[in-house]
């Protein structure tokens, strides 16, 4: 009898820890598909995105693309274009393989957030908890830009797990800041993607002794925070990150083609970077070759992009796709809600956990509210709760030209023809 009562107990305690989800594959919801002209996109606005997706592969900014809308969870749009390898000898087709690069953030920003409704992790804890290295960081007080020599000052705000959500932790990335760049190679830190023998175990602690370019909250910077982020997850969930995703997110969803690297038996559908003649040799393999020991939360990710509708169709429905749920309503409504103030991310942009929000509706009709985030390689996804609608388009390309355009021009496109 005691030893039915210890079972139910321990049933109980479980239920109460984890996420609700499920990986049965009778109860993984398929997204039906659905007529354009029902949801407002006719012949010529439908034509008017093609042609803008066409153009960009002409204009040799890409070399192909998938693109994606959904609405009311059904889709409305799913086209690949152009094509999938350097040599553009293979058609792009929708179940190819993308590199995410920083879409990787807002799964892993999902990951923490399961952790906090589990109760195992507190938004405001101090990151030093979790890695003791980050105990006694120093905040840069001036810069010489001649000579790239800084002085520093004890931090006066600890760095917590909100600043890191919310890329205010004082952390850059290299390629991106100037001070972080002059500065961060002389500590031998792996920023992203790696093909070399690195751990985030081995790789993280060292980011303790990073001088911050500024306090804890005090500014906006797109940073590493989030690869801190998956680290963090690591050590409460006990688990190496690439498991942790698989068993709480990618399994539950159904997202059956997401990894930080491939298997074999799924390398061939990898879409090639699309790069010019000057930039052959930038690092694009780690997918497929290498050490594959570097879980990068911040950009390691890879994927289709039907496999990001399901990740997030399942934000816009307040956590859940079916029967599994991720996350819970109230948790998705803080990750949907601005949480830097007045700060900004961009013109017209605040920042939620794991995503940029608009403040405000802008010149193209996007919506308040409407969220979602950019990845390296030149894809894109934003969610817009008030029109229950997902956009995706997945290239790879280095360097991203015209990134906006291409982009931002193909979500523009997609919101006229909605709206009209």
């Amino acid at each position: 009898m005691k030893q039915f009562i210890s079972l139910i107990l321990l049933l109980i305690l479980f239920s109460c820890s984890a996420p609700e989800t499920t990986d049965s594959p009778e109860e993984i919801v398929i997204l039906p598909s659905a007529d354009p002209a029902a949801y407002g996109l006719d012949a010529d606005e439908i034509s008017a995105i093609t042609n803008h997706i066409q153009w960009a592969i002409d204009s040799q900014y890409i070399s192909g693309a998938v693109a994606i809308v959904a609405k009311n969870d059904e889709v409305i749009m799913e086209e690949a274009f152009g094509y999938s390898d350097q040599e553009k000898t293979r058609a792009m087709k929708t179940d190819d393989i993308f590199r995410l690069a920083s879409m990787s953030k807002p799964v892993t920003s999902t990951a923490i957030m399961q952790l906090v409704e589990q109760g195992l992790i507190n938004l405001d804890d101090p990151v030093s908890k979790y890695i003791p290295e980050f105990a006694d960081m120093e905040v840069i007080q001036n810069f010489n830009e001649a000579d790239s020599s800084y002085e520093t000052a004890p931090v006066q705000n600890p760095m917590t797990i909100h600043h890191l959500l919310t890329h205010t932790s004082g952390f850059a990335y290299g390629l991106f800041n100037p001070v972080a760049g002059a500065i961060y190679p002389d500590f031998g830190i792996t920023e992203a993607w790696s093909t070399d023998s690195v751990t985030l175990a081995t790789n993280i602690p060292k980011f303790g002794e990073l001088p911050l370019l500024h306090e804890p909250g005090e500014a906006w910077t797109y940073s590493v925070s989030i690869d801190v982020l998956g680290y963090i997850v690591e050590i409460v969930s006990g688990k190496p990150l690439d498991e942790y995703f698989s068993e709480n997110i990618f399994q539950p969803l159904g997202m059956d083609d997401t990894y930080f690297y491939l298997p074999d038996t799924k390398a061939d559908r990898l879409v090639d970077v699309w790069v010019t003649a000057d930039m052959q040799g930038f690092p694009t393999d780690y997918p497929v070759n290498g050490a594959q020991t570097y879980f990068a939360g911040g950009a390691g990710l890879a994927g289709t992009a039907e496999d990001y509708l399901r990740f997030a169709s399942a934000l816009l429905n307040k956590g859940a796709l079916g029967d599994a749920r991720i996350l819970k309503p109230e948790t998705v409504d803080m990750m949907f809600k601005n949480q830097i103030g007045e700060l900004r991310s961009g013109e017209g942009q605040g920042f939620g956990y794991g995503g940029m929000v608009l403040i405000e509706e802008d010149e193209s009709g996007r919506n308040a509210g409407y969220w979602g985030w950019d990845g390296f390689w030149q894809t894109r996804f934003r969610i817009d709760p008030q029109n229950d609608m997902v956009l995706i388009l997945m290239t790879n390309a280095y360097p991203a030209m015209r990134f906006e355009d291409v982009l931002g021009g193909y979500g523009k496109l997609v919101v006229k023809g909605i709206e009209n």
